[in-house]
């Protein structure tokens, strides 16, 4: 059984990949505007950041992982900002759209930060990102991460 920290990151994968907005542009792992091809206009970037246990919880040990998506948009308009909260709203509905991720060993989804929008280039070719940060509460077997 793989660690439930990689569960909880393949099922939020799973979970963004097809959003009306940004389809099957996700990427597992830390990306930027450029690595998407010129012709996509909005994509997601998904990638963990600490993992932080909680040593009074033995026997079991419960966690704090925090997960980044980030959001990408290339595309032509004035309001860039606009489309980065509608993408916003999209990944807010998703992730929260299932109680606790569907997985039993997941305790609860917080929403967390979302960071200023970074907006670079002008013209025809703007584009922009947001940082979000979520929280997934989950608990595991003391000695074994993968129950």
């Amino acid at each position: 059984m793989t660690h439930r920290a990689e569960q909880i990151m393949a099922t939020v994968t799973t979970t963004l990949t097809g959003l009306t907005t940004t389809g099957t542009n996700v990427v597992r792992g830390r990306a930027s505007d450029d690595e998407f091809s010129a012709n996509v206009e909005n994509a997601l970037s998904i990638y963990q950041g600490s993992d932080e246990p909680d040593p009074d919880s033995w026997p079991i040990m419960n966690s704090a992982l925090t997960v980044y998506v980030d959001l990408h948009v290339k595309k032509i308009t004035s309001a860039i900002d606009t489309q980065l909260n509608l993408i916003r709203e999209e990944v807010t509905k998703a992730l929260q759209s299932v109680e606790k991720l569907g997985l039993a060993f997941v305790i609860d989804v917080e929403e967390g930060t979302a960071g200023e929008p970074e907006i670079t280039g002008a013209g025809e070719k703007p584009a922009a990102s947001m940082r979000t940060a979520w929280v997934i509460k989950y608990s595991r077997n003391y000695n074994d991460p993968g129950n």
